[in-house]
């Protein structure tokens, strides 16, 4: 949000919980100890499709909010831990990244210098995943439904997958 904020000279107010930093659009000047946290918003399969039906889309996504007595449109709370579950997660470290995606029981980690990647439960390289891990962890240890699979828990067993 920073990024986008400063790129459209708009100013963010100091009641947004950001970061503040904003990253930077070309290689200059990127700071490469720095960890870039991504995740994807809520799926929605009306949009995986070859042609996009814009009924089915807002049908699909209405579908998940209800509207209060004060008019606001708020996610139905019996599907909001779901949804939070299905997000991917990662983080860009250097030249890694650790995925985290929400139907595939190991985490993946990629080298993106080389474009090859690995799950980590067989990975025999030098990544500093547990680094990434802890972080992405921590990160994300807010969100409800978040890590169900406890793979945050590799962190506290060290080199151990």
């Amino acid at each position: 949000m920073p990024t986008l904020f400063n790129e459209l000279e708009l100013e963010l107010s100091n009641d947004e919980n950001f970061d503040r930093q904003i990253l930077p659009l070309t290689n200059e000047s990127v700071d490469i100890n720095r960890m870039v946290f991504v995740e994807t918003s809520r799926p929605v399969k009306s949009i995986n499709t070859s042609f996009i039906d814009e009924q089915k889309v807002l049908s699909e996504t209405a579908a998940t909010y209800e509207i209060r007595e004060n008019g606001l449109a708020v996610m139905k709370p019996d599907i909001y831990s779901s949804l939070i579950a299905k997000k991917q997660r990662a983080v860009y470290f250097k030249t890694w990244q650790l995925v985290m995606l929400p139907n595939y029981d190991d985490l993946v980690i990629v080298d993106t210098s080389n474009k090859h990647w690995h799950n980590l439960s067989n990975y025999q390289g030098d990544a500093p995943w547990q680094k990434m891990l802890s972080s992405l962890c921590e990160h994300n240890r807010g969100d409800f439904g978040f890590d169900p699979l406890e793979k945050c828990n590799l962190v506290n067993l060290g080199t151990e997958k």
